[in-house]
């Protein structure tokens, strides 16, 4: 972390202390699949994620971790028969954090979370990169307001267009009309 702060295109988001209080034990996940990057921002804001965990007295919470990039793409066909792409991909990986373990992970990596039963304390931090220069020459242009509004509505229309969260199933019969919403549609290979 100590290098990457030195380096002239990175920098670091605030540290961020975070609670996990009991969520929902009716859904199967209380953090959906996604990633933490948005790409359409002209560069790559979040390149890691960074979490601390100072408590482990609590149930749930796990994280789930999945492999796209070495995923075998393959299709199906959707419940209006048309063929769509999907990925295959290995059983999401599950780890039950303990206290004082430390998470360190690429933010284009598709990851979920359990429901958590009680209060799970954990400490957050992004290692960015710059935007590119073009955002500068915006931002420069603009008042910060202005520029404000410009990153919200970048990012509702990043989050409508891009697929920034995926969906797991267990077979392709399964999907029916999966993936709607830009979602990356993800196949878990001999369940």
């Amino acid at each position: 972390m100590e290098e990457a702060r030195k380096h002239p295109t990175y920098c670091t988001a605030d540290v961020v202390i975070l609670e996990s209080e009991n969520t929902d034990k009716s859904k199967p996940l209380s953090m959906e699949y996604h990633q933490d990057r948005r790409p359409w921002f002209g560069g790559t804001p979040h390149i890691f994620n960074f979490n601390i965990y100072t408590n482990d007295n609590y149930e749930g919470g796990d994280i789930l971790i999945i492999n796209t990039e070495d995923a075998e793409k393959s299709t199906y066909i959707d419940a209006d028969g048309k063929e769509r792409e999907c990925l295959m991909i290995d059983p999401p990986v599950r780890y039950k954090m303990e206290a004082g373990d430390g998470l360190l992970f690429r933010t284009d990596v598709f990851h979920a979370v359990l429901p958590v039963i009680g209060n799970k304390f954990y400490i957050r931090q992004f290692l960015t990169a710059s935007f590119k220069p073009e955002w500068y020459a915006k931002k420069n242009s603009m008042s910060e307001e202005e520029f404000e509004e410009f990153l919200k509505q970048e990012e509702k229309e990043g989050f409508a267009k891009y697929g920034w969260q995926c969906r797991i199933y267990n077979s392709k019969e399964e999907i029916g009309n999966g993936g709607d919403n830009n979602q990356i549609v993800c196949v878990v290979k001999n369940v």
